[in-house]
């Protein structure tokens, strides 16, 4: 994203005030482990997260940033 949007009208912030679960890249999930698998179950997350959480995420970035 810092290639596509210009840096002074974005700015990305992660896990700030509150965290609902860490959300690991697609990398992540396919290497599995304890990022992408069981590190959930300390949020009260029931399953991973689909695979293409990154992909949903980045979406709706495009979406909400200015033409």
């Amino acid at each position: 994203m810092k290639r596509e949007f210009d840096p002074d009208r974005l700015w990305v912030t992660a896990y700030a005030n509150d965290v609902p679960c860490y959300i690991p890249s697609r990398r992540i999930l396919q290497e599995g482990g304890y990022e992408a698998e069981t590190s959930l179950w300390y949020y009260d997350r029931p399953a991973r997260l689909a695979p293409a959480v990154e992909d949903i995420i980045v979406a709706a970035v495009h979406e909400l940033m200015p033409k």
